[in-house]
């Protein structure tokens, strides 16, 4: 058979094995090059693509081919294996970073998948366990000088915004699960008026009501949708105040209609689809002082009507709120606020699958106001409280921003 120069030639003598049989896969030829009566590694890509004689290299004479082909044809057996051996280490090592990759994205997928199956699981069963909360949060009012009624005729306006973490649920049993709803954002307007004139058994009437928006519940359950709109209102159709010197004390009644968006077993209510009705007694104490020390003691009793569409009626819930602080420049109050709530009785007609046991949780913080000289009857509030040894709800901190005004 006549030889070409170049490629031609070198292509048709890997066609067969060196070795005396047929060419097996992963077996080339191709690091030899044949060159006047000599070979050298060069590379089989470059000279198939080439179209012409590797760089370097004439076309071989007709003796020199045939010598070739003679070198090709004998290589010692040794040397087959040889090459055959590095023929599979190089798929080896092509196919290892493959199987490397692969495995490595297999369990990054199936730790995923584990992760989100037990992010479900446990907040499932927080779910289940979960009890409607009181409609009172402990951290939504300021403490220092609650008891202390403004004077007749004042007519008093605020806006609060509420902030509140839930970091965990806490079971009945004190086991932790970290919850996939985290922060919670109410922004509350109240407008309240001192009738002057008007007593009852010796105390100034204070009646309000107060209007909130929030994105969800406070202490909301777990797996629940933010989604801000009208929550439940509030209406206190009386507060008595009565004064004795350093001493103050005061009592209202709240009623909570379920104006917010409530819909049994949806994510995003905003309302508990219940009436409820707190009770709330305070004591302060303020020095005659330029700059006084105060101290507040409230408690606070809810009760519950039964829930429309699931029949569900939560339980009693007592809260116990003490706080003590100083006026530490003029017009600027230093306090720390501590909270005990607990439910007196176990929620009723709940499903078979909660928990009734009664919860309760405990808080810390401080508080701050501030009454600017420039704005008689304005004040800036600020308080934040830290929940510790909660059981059967939620865990978290809260916080308040309050402005008012007294005119």
């Amino acid at each position: 058979m006549a030889y070409n120069s170049g490629v031609e030639n070198f292509s048709l003598f890997v066609q067969d094995s060196p070795c005396g049989g047929p060419r097996r896969a992963g077996h080339s030829l191709g690091s030899v090059a044949v060159g006047r009566g000599s070979t050298r590694a060069t590379n089989q890509r470059e000279v198939a693509t080439s179209g012409a004689t590797p760089a370097g290299l004439s076309s071989p004479s007709h003796d020199e081919r045939v010598a070739a082909t003679i070198d090709f044809a004998v290589l010692p057996e040794s040397i087959c294996k040889s090459a055959d051996r590095s023929a599979e280490l190089r798929q080896h090592k092509t196919a290892e970073p493959k199987r490397v990759r692969m495995g490595v994205t297999t369990y990054i997928f199936r730790g995923w998948l584990l992760a989100s199956f037990l992010t479900l699981y446990f907040n499932s069963a927080a779910l289940a366990q979960s009890l409607i909360s009181g409609s009172y949060a402990p951290f939504t009012a300021t403490q220092l000088k609650a008891g202390i009624m403004p004077p007749p005729g004042t007519i008093v306006l605020e806006n609060g915004s509420i902030f509140y973490d839930t970091r965990e649920f806490v079971d009945s049993s004190g086991k932790r699960t970290r919850t996939s709803t985290n922060e919670t954002f109410v922004n509350r307007t109240t407008i309240g008026y001192v009738v002057p004139d008007f007593k009852i058994l010796g105390g100034d009437f204070h009646p309000a009501v107060m209007v909130m928006f929030m994105d969800q519940a406070i202490r909301p359950e777990p797996g629940s949708e933010r989604n801000l709109q009208l929550a439940d209102l509030i209406v206190q159709p009386f507060a008595l105040g009565w004064h004795a010197g350093e001493w103050h004390t005061l009592v209202n009644y709240n009623l909570f209609l379920p104006t917010g968006k409530f819909r049994e077993g949806a994510s995003n209510n905003t309302g508990k689809g219940l009436y409820s009705h707190m009770l709330t007694g305070a004591v302060t104490w303020q020095e005659a002082a330029p700059l006084p020390w105060a101290a507040t003691a409230q408690l606070r009793y809810e009760i519950f009507g039964e829930q429309r569409q699931s029949n569900i009626r939560p339980g009693q819930v007592m809260t116990i709120e003490f706080a003590a602080g100083k006026e530490v420049v003029k017009g600027f109050d230093l306090a720390i606020t501590a909270v005990g709530s607990f439910q007196t009785t176990k929620e009723s007609n709940s499903p078979p699958e909660t928990d009734n046991s009664r919860y309760r949780f405990y808080g810390v913080g401080p508080e701050f106001h501030w009454r600017p000289e420039s704005l008689p009857g304005a004040q800036v509030s600020v308080s934040t409280l830290y929940e510790f040894g909660a059981r059967n709800t939620g865990e978290g901190a809260g916080g308040l921003l309050s402005l008012s005004y007294a005119f």
